[in-house]
């Protein structure tokens, strides 16, 4: 296993990252002997950054059952949590909570540690703050009592977490922050990350974290239907769906696939330093370190983005729709905010 640096926090981190949020059966139901199994190999493996969130699953499943598997081995890594974003539906059925408030903030970490049976976490990252749709009250309110933990010593370092470069620029300009995590800009449909973002990180000595490398499942042949379908795309739903499977079989040709090739040409890129890859069983764990050792040449991996090029085109992921919500209009403001999803 290789590892890098994560910025300022000087953590070196696993270029691998367990991304916990199938434990929360968002993905399919799982089995928590198994998850055990999973999360004590993967440790055994070399990875050691976990990446998990109150809103995988609902009231928190995924931290429950990753704390769970941690108990023992708290100290062999480095645990990543979230807060702003919390689910009170089902695993079929979300509905989630956005609320990024002092108070949310200081209730959501203890309920946080307690479900990780942990006393401090690494990494706390403030999830999907664009829905908020106001960057200054972030910084101005939210910020400041993740500041408070620190002095508390309930986190290490403060993230940012959120699918919109722009909004991770906008913030990271604004208030001091250790870590940034985007995705669906780094994989390869899209490697919109490396033109902006990437080389700010790099510049401000910031963390960078990459995630949804298979596009939410689109990159996934088996997987029927994704999260990584968007309304824009409805009318070439055929089109893209059938381009997948053209470049599964074109990989498929050559000894590997498609997913196999979209985690390393991923995970090789040096602009991040680390990718979380969803796991939540074994066989998801087995085959992301098999594909780590994978000999894949670069011409395969120009052909299959040449194939699937025309999706980015279409829809490029930009800024998240802001809610109306008080907290958009005033930074002094601790409404919380309701939404399904």
């Amino acid at each position: 296993m290789k590892y890098r640096r994560l910025g300022k926090t000087n953590l070196m981190v696993s270029y691998l990252g367990f991304g916990a949020s199938p434990l929360g059966d968002i993905y399919g139901k799982t089995d928590e002997d198994e998850i055990v199994r999973t999360v004590h190999a993967a440790i055994d493996a070399g990875i050691n950054l976990f990446d998990v969130a109150p809103s995988y699953g609902p009231r928190g499943l995924a931290e429950e059952r990753l704390g769970k598997a941690l108990e023992g081995k708290r100290h062999q890594v480095i645990l990543n949590t979230k807060v702003g974003r919390e689910d009170y539906g089902t695993p079929l059925k979300p509905e989630y909570v956005y609320d990024y408030s002092p108070e949310r903030v200081r209730a959501s970490i203890d309920a946080s540690l307690k479900r990780l049976r942990t006393d401090y976490i690494d990494v706390y990252q403030i999830h999907d703050f664009s829905y908020l749709g106001n960057n200054r009250y972030i910084a101005e309110v939210t910020i400041p009592e993740l500041q408070k933990l620190q002095e508390a010593g309930k986190i290490r370092f403060i993230g940012i977490n959120t699918k919109s470069v722009e909004d991770l620029l906008e913030l990271a300009k604004m208030a001091p922050v250790d870590t940034m995590l985007n995705f669906l800009h780094y994989n390869i449909i899209d490697q919109s990350l490396a033109e902006e973002l990437s080389p700010f990180a790099r510049q401000n000595d910031i963390g960078l974290i990459n995630a949804s490398v298979l596009y939410m499942g689109l990159l996934t042949p088996t997987v029927k239907v994704t999260y990584g379908w968007n309304r824009k795309w409805e009318g070439e739903q055929a089109r893209i769906r059938q381009a997948v499977l053209d470049a599964n079989s074109y990989c498929e040709e050559h000894g590997f696939t498609i997913s196999d090739l979209a985690l390393k040409f991923a995970i090789e890129y040096d602009g991040v330093d680390t990718t979380l890859i969803g796991i939540g069983r074994m066989k998801s764990l087995e085959r992301s370190l098999n594909t780590l050792k994978m000999d894949i040449s670069q011409e395969h991996i120009n052909h299959v983005r040449n194939m699937l090029s025309f999706i980015a085109q279409s829809y490029r992921v930009g800024r998240q729709p802001a809610y109306n919500n008080p907290q958009n209009n005033t930074s002094q403001d601790n409404t919380a905010q309701n939404s399904n999803s």
